[in-house]
């Protein structure tokens, strides 16, 4: 509690009028002290930060590699939040019911050659988009058990726990992108099995469920990778160069955003 209120006083000693604070709970080790970053805003628009540690004074290189790591952490954590906890909630339902309509499906007497291979691959699609997000869910579980771990435990991150955050938000990242390109290159073999399968085998629920991942939602698809690509013809990319790319890619969009707000750093350092 103590060492809370002397933060607060420090955080509150850069503070300008009108200004409101936000002191990171995240705390970075350097030197056997921890350090914190702090955001000052006016209207909701940034006007400042500073990187404070309870210990003291801040020194030039005790600044450089707190800010450097602490940005990050925030910037990871800031993304696996907000789009990471979206993510995790995304309704399977209809993948579901497309793998438990399927299974009954393809043991029909009557069924086609062409109309059974097609079942096939959509159930193996539907099957591993299931599988896919289970690692999601499992991947977001493990990142905010390490994170709540390290704040009800120690108390402050050190380079491996940032480096542990990072590879959950790679492997995040790759599963997600995975995910929908998948569905986004097969939505061909679906429409071919909502052409081959007779009505009489189908019913509306089903088909409706279909037609999501038809080429109807072809372009919604894109949409969704195009959001999350880092460079052209990420799908093509095997999964090592894949996360190599990935990892340097949000590395240099936080060093640039860090670059930016240099101007605005009210530590005594340059």
């Amino acid at each position: 509690m103590q060492e809370i209120q002397l933060l607060e006083k420090k955080a509150k000693s850069d503070k300008k009028l009108f200004e409101k604070y936000d002191l990171n709970p995240f705390g970075y080790k350097v030197n056997q002290a921890k350090h914190y970053l702090v955001s000052y805003f006016s209207r909701n628009q940034l006007k400042g930060l500073a990187v404070i540690s309870s210990s003291g004074s801040v020194s030039q290189e005790e600044f450089e590699q707190s800010f450097e790591k602490l940005t990050l952490l925030n910037a990871l954590v800031n993304q696996l939040d907000k789009e990471g906890s979206k993510r995790v909630k995304l309704e399977m339902f209809p993948f579901e019911k497309i793998r438990d309509y399927l299974r009954i499906h393809m043991k029909s007497s009557d069924i086609g050659e062409e109309e059974k291979r097609l079942s096939e691959s959509v159930l193996s699609m539907m099957m591993k988009s299931l599988d896919m997000q289970k690692e999601l869910v499992n991947l977001f579980e493990n990142y905010n058990k390490k994170v709540e771990d390290i704040i009800s435990g120690k108390g402050y991150f050190v380079d491996e726990d940032v480096e542990e955050i990072f590879e959950i938000f790679i492997h995040f990242d790759y599963t997600q992108f995975q995910q929908v390109s998948m569905l986004h290159k097969n939505t061909d073999t679906v429409d071919r099995l909502l052409e081959s399968t007779p009505s009489s085998k189908m019913n509306a629920e089903i088909k409706e469920y279909l037609l999501q991942f038809s080429s109807s939602e072809k372009q919604n698809m894109k949409q969704q990778l195009e959001k999350v690509a880092y460079v052209e013809n990420q799908d093509e990319l095997p999964e090592e160069k894949y996360k190599e790319v990935v990892r340097t890619s949000f590395l240099q969009r936080v060093e640039s955003l860090n670059n930016k707000n240099r101007k605005l750093i009210r530590n005594n350092v340059n």
